[in-house]
């Protein structure tokens, strides 16, 4: 199981990690205990070249898919569904 739960903001330092193939902020992990990702998705996202799995379902995040994540070629699955 791949799942990292989380509370708060995603930090952007996380997609400067080289070998990042996939993130799981899925904030329906633990239905006893919620966490939930609130704020922006950082366009440092665009960094992370080798990221081939995204989930940020059920999260609270707010605003525009940023530009940045388009230049990832590599990205095959991407959740963003139930969010604000």
């Amino acid at each position: 199981n791949n799942y990292i739960g989380a509370n708060g903001t995603i930090p952007s330092e996380l997609f400067f990690l080289p070998q990042l193939k996939e993130i799981n902020f899925d904030g329906s992990a633990d239905e006893n205990e919620p966490r939930r990702l609130v704020g922006k998705i950082p366009p440092e996202i665009g960094n992370a070249a080798l990221l081939e799995n995204l989930d940020l379902d059920r999260n609270e995040l707010t605003g525009e898919i940023p530009v940045e994540m388009f230049n990832n070629t590599a990205l095959k699955v991407l959740d963003l569904d139930n969010n604000m």
